[in-house]
């Protein structure tokens, strides 16, 4: 692979530490916003989760969203909201930044449009949810109000196969999707409709390996970033 964009850029210099206890006890995800509100995602083992705001000053505005079981990642959606999945109760849901609950959708089972346990969500440039529906090891495809679109994925390990996809982004330049596939410790790349590309990573720590990746992203350049949790690391791929 090409080197990433990201490094031949200023590099990633430190620019501050936030988190009191009470406002990142356990958090599992952040959303920063343009007008300088930080919203946290807590996950506490236990207590369920909940979403607290601050801001670049450290200041404690408080919880926003409550209720979750086990909320895995958090990202903004349309009209100014935040979207959380559980995988603790098999939804998504939908929250304004004051704190209001005004949508969640999600029926546990296997079937077309039924979650169990997702993780990673993200939408792509039509504005469709696009969900890793990680213990159905498939990803799927929603409308912003619950409808199914689509899947693609089936449990295995080859090609276009899952084990436990985990993370789920989407290339804002050809609107390719890219899947972190926890347990087969490797990425995938699939077409807008689902269609593998190829993959990339190995089971290992060394340069390039995973172990258990979790978060993904893609940014402009076409760069992706994973989480690569078992190794407590961050890794690039260009």
């Amino acid at each position: 692979m090409t080197k990433p964009h990201a490094l031949l850029r200023a590099a990633f210099p430190y620019y501050a530490t936030l988190g009191m206890r009470r406002v990142t006890t356990s958090p599992a995800d952040i959303v920063a916003c343009a007008g300088g509100d930080i919203f946290v995602l807590n996950r506490i083992d236990g207590e369920g989760g909940e979403i607290r705001r601050t801001n670049w000053e450290d200041e404690d505005n408080g919880v926003i969203g409550h209720g979750f079981i086990w909320p895995v990642q958090m990202i903004e959606g349309p009209n100014d909201t935040l979207v959380v999945s559980d995988e603790g109760d098999h939804t998504i849901s939908f929250w304004t930044k004051d704190g209001e609950k005004i949508d969640s959708w999600g029926d546990y089972g296997n079937g077309d449009g039924e979650l169990n346990r997702p993780s990673g969500i993200v939408f792509d440039a039509q504005g469709n949810l696009i969900v890793a529906d990680t213990m159905n090891h498939r990803i799927q495809k929603f409308s912003v109000d619950g409808t199914y679109i689509s899947g693609f994925g089936q449990y295995g390990n080859g090609d276009g196969q899952f084990n436990m996809p985990w993370g789920v982004g989407v290339d804002p330049d050809d609107g390719t999707i890219v899947v972190s596939d926890w347990r087969n410790d490797r990425v995938q790349k699939f077409s807008e409709s689902g269609e593998y590309i190829f993959q990339f990573g190995s089971p290992g720590d060394g340069r390039g390996q995973l172990c258990r990746p979790a978060g993904i992203s893609v940014d402009r350049h076409g760069d992706i970033y994973v989480a690569d949790r078992g190794n407590h690391r961050i890794q690039m791929f260009g």
